[in-house]
């Protein structure tokens, strides 16, 4: 028997020794920790990236013009209709629940979508952000592999499913070493068999379609190799083929929110390598923004979707423009501009609006950041209050002996702060810190955002300062800078300071986010949403009609458990709630899409 058909045993236990991997919690992106981490890979991804870019160095071990997958098509793998079924997910690998959801929905051989009986596809393209936080061989193994392989634990070769996949982002953090080792090494991940040997690809599906999946690294511009690849891709085109385009950010969006440089790359493969061959980009597939979006091109010539719902957190679809306008510059001199019209989203701007209230619960949710901030507060309080021991009254005692003034807290606390060099450079710092969080494009708007969201929290802790100071002086008649004191001092810094203070950098983000769309994602990033999400099933028939069928998830289960069944086949968990019938779970989120060929 086929090593790839031998099933892993079934765990008995849900610890790393049984499962093989480790079942994890969605990443709460504003824990301190996270967010020390996330800054350092970022800035060393951005900073070495293109000194080792390793997609030089696979087109070094694939040097041949002539790739296997350019005749992907000979493979067959048509149903009995002579349809080809294909699945796309993207942004997949964040909490479990969220992720295996998908997975298990992904690995049942038939979906019932809105009537129509459709198959697990024989190819599973997966759009970018293969993992969460960043990409290292542990997190993989826990975010990705693991809940994969728990969902189609092994297939016979003869049908397994073919995976491919395109890096996003978070998978360039380490340089691509991690995907590389994971996708471009003939390796199974559960019951899918990946195939591709770099970090991009080309193939030619049944019935006059391509698929093309290209790496824009972090928007960089296309390398020279990879440039290549695609125009020796692009030789194969015949007039009249369609091309199914996959990219890991949606770059018109982007692009009218004034950042053109992705879109650029689009461009130059439908400029320069695919209408000149009489050939079509007829859909452009992506994710990165975690929600389901479709644009469509005036003419009706294109389709573009974003569906990033595999696993990570929602992102919100309030602020997506209703029609975006693009300059076919400078690959098409002359060109006339393309419009898209926004026509369906998942989930929809009111649910949208509505879920990003719940910011108002910022502190709560984000308790740790919120302490990080009372934390940061108390030891500025602290620094000024030892100061202070070199002015004529310390910095307490004059707060406790004047009554409820705005004016007078200033003054006693700016008397303090003349002592204290390192008090001043916090204050200093923190304020420097809120303009470099604002978004604004415009640098006067960011200064002033960020001035106005550094003086509210300023303002809080004042505010608190001089509340302590009379509760613990004079009414519990504490001595200033007792063992007592200090110990309520700081509780009361930690806890209904971190309250106030994380409720203020909360209100900051919903306000703010009316005029910057910029700051939704840091709203929803808070949020951490683990519910609407999506994937889509493709099919070519045997016309040539593409349709997709875009699947939508409402509510994530969280009450997974290991299933009875003894089949080594059988999926690892199940829900308590919804069992095996977690395949209702799928809806169509709008009818399904239909791209005729050209000219029907």
């Amino acid at each position: 028997m086929p090593a790839a058909a031998r099933c892993p045993p079934r765990p008995r236990g849900l610890d790393r020794a049984s499962l093989g991997f480790e079942r994890r919690p969605a990443v709460r992106w504003f824990h301190p920790l996270e967010l020390v981490r996330s800054g350092i890979r970022v800035v060393l991804g951005e900073t070495f990236g293109s000194y080792a870019d390793k997609r030089e160095v696979q087109a070094a071990l694939h040097p041949t013009v002539t790739h296997p997958e350019f005749n992907y098509a000979t493979d067959g793998h048509l149903d009995d209709a002579g349809n080809f079924w294909f699945d796309y997910v993207a942004d997949l690998a964040d909490g479990f629940d969220a992720t295996y959801t998908i997975a298990r929905l992904l690995a049942e051989p038939t979906l019932t979508l809105g009537g129509t009986l459709t198959r697990r596809g024989h190819l599973l393209v997966m759009g970018g952000d293969e993992v969460y936080p960043t990409a290292t061989r542990r997190e993989y193994e826990d975010r990705m592999v693991g809940p994969y392989r728990a969902a189609l634990p092994c297939e016979h070769p003869d049908q397994a499913p073919h995976l491919f996949a395109i890096p996003g982002n978070h998978d360039w953090y380490d340089g691509l070493t991690s995907f590389l080792r994971l996708f471009a090494q003939r390796r199974w991940v559960g019951g899918w068999n990946t195939q591709q040997t770099r970090s991009y690809f080309a193939m030619e599906l049944p019935h006059r379609h391509w698929l093309w999946g290209i790496d824009i690294q972090l928007s960089a511009d296309i390398d020279q190799p990879q440039r290549e690849y695609f125009e020796a891709a692009a030789q194969r085109l015949q007039p009249g083929d369609k091309v199914i385009v996959c990219t890991a950010e949606p770059s018109w969006v982007k692009a009218a929110e004034g950042h053109p440089e992705g879109y650029q790359n689009l461009a130059f493969l439908q400029e320069r390598l695919i209408r000149p061959r009489g050939a079509e980009a007829v859909l452009i597939l992506t994710g990165d923004s975690h929600h389901y979006c479709r644009y469509r091109r005036s003419d009706g010539a294109q389709t573009l979707i974003t569906a990033g719902g595999g696993g990570a957190f929602l992102h919100g679809t309030n602020t997506l423009p209703d029609a975006i306008t693009l300059e076919r510059e400078p690959w098409h001199p002359g060109g006339k501009s393309e419009r898209l019209l926004r026509e369906k989203t998942f989930p929809s701007s009111g649910e949208s609006k509505r879920a990003s209230a719940r910011i108002w619960r910022f502190p709560i949710l984000n308790w740790s950041f919120a302490l990080l901030l009372a934390a940061f507060w108390l030891t500025v309080s602290w620094q000024l209050e030892s100061a202070s021991r070199a002015a004529p009254i310390l910095m307490l005692e004059a707060l406790a002996g004047m009554p409820l003034s705005p004016t007078g807290i200033v003054r006693a606390v700016a008397t303090s702060l003349a002592y204290s060099p390192g008090g001043a450079a916090m204050l200093t710092l923190f304020v420097g810190g809120c303009i470099g969080f604002c978004k604004a494009r415009n640098g006067g708007v960011r200064v002033l955002l960020g001035l106005v969201h550094a003086l509210a929290h300023i303002g809080a802790w004042l505010g608190l300062l001089w509340l302590f100071a009379h509760v613990n002086l004079n009414h519990l008649r504490l001595h200033c800078g007792s063992g007592k004191h200090a110990i309520l001092s700081i509780a009361e810094a930690l806890i209904p300071g971190g309250l106030v203070h994380g409720f203020v950098f909360g209100a900051y983000l919903a306000i703010v986010s009316r005029w910057l769309p910029e700051h939704v994602d840091d709203i929803f990033s808070a949020l951490s949403i683990p519910d609407m999400k999506n994937f889509l099933r493709l099919r070519i028939d045997k016309a040539g009609v593409l349709t997709v069928y875009p699947v939508g998830v409402r509510t994530v289960p969280d009450d997974f458990e290991l299933s009875p069944a003894t089949s080594g086949a059988a999926p690892w968990f199940e829900s308590k709630k919804h069992g095996a019938k977690i395949v209702d779970l799928a809806q169509l989120i709008e009818p399904p899409v239909v791209i005729e060929p050209p000219g029907r």
